[in-house]
């Protein structure tokens, strides 16, 4: 996907994704967003197919192990 402008709206900013986009995952009128801080990453995901909070821990925490253990080897 291309880089999109951020536009005003009132006090938010918003972001205008392509319906063609949105159609291929399945999004209808929402969707699970949250801002990932490890990696300053905003996600935006279909909130019918989107992992638990508990997945996402694991995922960070599987990430980290894997890069302190690729730290060591060096």
């Amino acid at each position: 996907m291309a880089s999109k402008k951020l536009m005003d709206i009132g006090n938010s900013k918003a972001v205008y994704l392509p319906k063609k986009a949105l159609k291929e995952m399945g999004v209808e009128n929402e969707v699970d967003v949250f801002y990932d801080s490890l990696t300053q990453e905003i996600v935006i995901r279909n909130v019918k197919t989107a992992s638990s909070q508990d997945n996402r821990l694991k995922r960070l925490v599987k990430d980290a192990v894997i890069e302190a253990l690729s730290d060591k080897d060096k």
